[in-house]
C-alpha cells in the first residue's frame, strides 16, 4: 500500500445557475464534481481529487498539479462573447451560458 501525506487543495464551489447542484472545481489538479449541497460538494471534491491522485505516480507530480500561491480570489469578468451566448444567457436568467458554444470539425 502507498503511504499518504496531507495536502491542501482550493476548490473553487458554486451554485450551478441551471440545477439544484452544487459544482466544486479544485485548482490545483483541475478535478471537478457536484453535489447536492455546498457541503456535499466539499465532501465531492476531496473525494475526486484523492481517486484522481490514487494511480498516480508521485514522480510524474509535475505534469498534473498546478501549485497555487497566496489566497485565491474569484472574480466577475465581463468579456465579449458571440451573440448566441448573450441569448442563451439571457434564456436562463443572464448568467453565464454554459454548453452554447458548438464547434465545426473538418472533414
Amino acid at each position: 500500500m502507498r503511504s499518504t501525506s496531507k495536502r491542501t487543495i482550493h476548490a473553487v464551489i458554486c451554485k450551478d445557475a441551471e440545477s439544484d447542484q452544487w459544482v466544486a472545481h479544485c485548482l490545483e489538479y483541475d478535478v471537478a464534481t457536484q453535489g447536492s449541497s455546498e457541503e456535499h460538494a466539499i465532501a465531492m471534491i476531496k473525494e475526486a481529487v484523492e481517486l484522481h491522485l490514487e494511480d498516480r505516480d508521485p514522480a510524474d507530480e509535475y505534469l498534473f498539479y498546478q501549485p497555487i500561491e497566496g489566497k485565491v480570489s474569484v472574480h466577475e469578468v465581463a468579456v465579449d462573447a458571440p451573440t448566441l451566448l448573450h441569448s442563451r444567457a439571457e434564456a436562463i436568467g443572464g448568467g453565464v451560458a454554459r454548453g452554447a458554444v458548438s464547434s465545426a470539425t473538418s472533414p
